[in-house]
């Protein structure tokens, strides 16, 4: 086994997956298309509206021709060749060659996206594979290359987050050390003040 990729209708990189080793080359992943037998059904009324003949069904054109051996014996008449005997498979598949049915199309399908299985070129920063050259190709453009390869910040470490928590403690104890240094030169001031008032009126 060997690894092959998965892309969208554009070409555009999904995913790895698997193959044999002998498969190489590009293949379509296809699926049953949900509304095919609404769309098959809907064709057929309109071919009924417009005087053609409805598509049947084995089992439709059984009861048919079972209803046209009853019809041919109670008129009297010797059915002739096949139609002595009950239709069978064979014989249904006869009768429809005989009266121009067409058998019910198979369940449509659409293709959904590729298996590339041709190895990607090393230096993509987004593969996408290019059905006209049949090739892998980067899908970024440059300038988002470019961005890309744009150094990115380097993120801190451990001790250094550990390190800037300790400064920040130690700056907001300072700041507190200095609110509290402050109060106490007013309450100091105030002392002053007062015991001044105190002594100009005992004079």
């Amino acid at each position: 086994m060997k690894e092959a990729i998965l892309t969208d209708l554009n070409g555009k990189y999904i995913e790895p997956t698997l193959v044999a080793d002998s498969v190489t080359g590009v293949f379509p992943i296809r699926q049953a298309v949900q509304h095919a037998a609404k769309s098959v059904a809907a064709t057929q009324d309109q071919g009924v509206a417009a005087g053609a003949a409805a598509v049947p069904t084995e089992a439709a054109v059984g009861e048919t021709l079972a209803g046209q051996l009853s019809e041919a014996i109670l008129a009297g008449q010797q059915p002739e060749g096949p139609s002595r005997t009950a239709p069978q498979a064979g014989s249904v598949a006869q009768a429809v060659a005989q009266t121009g049915a067409v058998a019910p199309p198979a369940p449509a399908q659409e293709i959904i996206g590729y298996i590339v299985a041709v190895t990607v070129p090393e230096g993509l920063y987004q593969p996408r594979w290019d059905f006209k050259s049949e090739a892998w190709t980067e899908g970024l453009s440059q300038a988002e290359i470019d961005k890309l390869r744009e150094p990115q910040p380097k993120q801190p470490s451990q001790v250094e987050l550990l390190e800037q928590a300790l400064k920040d403690v130690k700056q907001q104890a300072a700041q507190q050390q200095s609110v509290l240094d402050s109060v106490g030169k007013e309450l100091a001031q105030a002392k002053l003040e007062l015991i001044t008032m105190k002594g100009g009126k005992s004079a």
